[in-house]
């Protein structure tokens, strides 16, 4: 029997949001040049939420940053996205259990693959994987925007290319477990909770058909670690 566990990035096995607050604080402080367009009311703290809101809503930065923020000049938005990753590469940190639970699941006869959301910059997401030696622990890797232009997409990739019995999708976001369950039958869903920092305003609300809070307890629910 072919299983095939799938694992989103952020906020599923990489702690990359606590740079966000830090990034948006230090540039409204050093550089809120670039947010004249916004008016004297509009802080760091209101830009964060809008983080949030746009995380929510699946949007990248290059596309809510030029109507939220007024940034339309390309060379500027440029900028802005390097230095907003630089601050999130800089900040960010596996999830405690993380390479353990990976390396249980390939032990115990799983497929382990990663679908996830390219970031504002070409091939960037595959980087963040390799900074962190994800790459070794996956049979594939496969980034929507990058690679694919949907979720969906990258699952009806996955399903053909495999024909597995079960596949198991793990994501620290509900819209993203909702809008794949329809694609099989064998699907699976786990939904990690994931601590946001507290200025993006993310709502927990309960999804998926098993919950977790931790990769430790992931492991365990699968009787892997």
């Amino acid at each position: 029997m072919v299983k095939i566990i799938s694992f989103d990035i952020d906020g599923t096995l990489l702690d990359s949001y606590t740079g966000i607050p830090l990034f948006y604080k230090d540039l409204f402080i050093k550089e809120n040049k670039w947010f004249t367009t916004l008016g004297e009311n509009i802080d760091s703290q209101i830009v964060c939420r809008a983080e949030g809101m746009a995380d929510e809503l699946g949007l990248l930065r290059d596309e809510w940053w030029s109507k939220i923020l007024g940034i339309r000049d390309q060379v500027l938005l440029t900028e802005l996205l390097i230095k907003y990753w630089k601050y999130r590469i800089e900040h960010s940190k596996l999830l405690p259990g993380a390479l353990r639970v990976l390396s249980g699941f390939r032990k115990a006869g799983f497929k382990v693959i990663s679908i996830s959301y390219g970031d504002d910059i070409l091939g960037l997401k595959r980087h963040r994987i390799a900074l962190y030696e994800l790459e070794r622990f996956f049979d594939d890797v496969i980034i929507v925007n990058d690679d694919v232009p949907t979720r969906s997409e990258a699952i009806k990739y996955i399903l053909w290319k495999y024909r597995p019995e079960k596949l198991i999708v793990v994501d620290d976001k509900c819209r993203v477990l909702e809008s794949i369950k329809s694609e099989s039958e064998i699907i699976e869903t786990v939904h990690t909770v994931f601590p946001y920092p507290e200025c993006m305003e993310i709502q927990y609300r309960r999804c998926g058909d098993t919950e977790v809070y931790n990769l430790y307890e992931l492991g365990k629910e699968y009787g892997v670690i």
